[in-house]
């Protein structure tokens, strides 16, 4: 992906997932998903919004790329998946990530509460978390999403990706 090609816009508050609607229900945890809908509405009254599922984003990549450049929060129930696109466009688009802790990679790039929220898989947990983002913690949401950004240029660019291609082919 090209970093330049996803907008960062006034960031309007919504928690937004792009997660696959169908199929692979282990590697992308979608039962929490599901779960996480459920209390986020029921219990604090707000809607998660499903891609394509619950929330019309467009029909071009242009509209689906505004629509997710304006969302404060960008969830993520997965943990059996390695970096998955959805949430690179995520932190490209300054969406304050949220993570369930335990997901791939997190170790090498992640600073939660800095680049990300990482949340325990549990769904009252998860809940609660967007709850608090969308209705108290506003301002910092921002501050993380953007923080976010500015490592996913540096973590997630074909420069950072060449030269750890270029440092395996010297250690073979």
């Amino acid at each position: 992906m090209n970093p330049s090609e996803w907008y960062d816009l006034p960031k309007e508050p919504r928690a937004f997932t792009a997660l696959s609607p169908m199929g692979f229900d282990t590697y992308y945890n979608r039962d929490r998903m599901g779960e996480v809908a459920d209390i986020l509405y029921d219990k604090y009254g707000y809607y998660l919004q499903y891609a394509k599922l619950n929330v019309d984003v467009g029909r071009t990549p242009e509209e689906y790329k505004r629509y997710l450049g304006k969302s404060l929060l960008y969830i993520d129930t997965s943990f059996r998946t390695p970096m998955n696109r959805a949430r690179t466009e995520a932190f490209l688009s300054g969406c304050c990530v949220i993570q369930v802790d335990g997901a791939h990679d997190l170790d090498r790039w992640a600073l939660p509460g800095e680049n990300i929220v990482l949340v325990p898989d549990n769904p009252e947990a998860i809940a609660r978390t967007i709850s608090y983002y969308l209705h108290d913690g506003y301002q910092e949401a921002l501050a993380i999403g953007h923080k976010g950004t500015a490592m996913a240029f540096r973590e997630f660019s074909p420069k950072r990706y060449t030269q750890d291609c270029m440092s395996l082919l010297q250690r073979v």
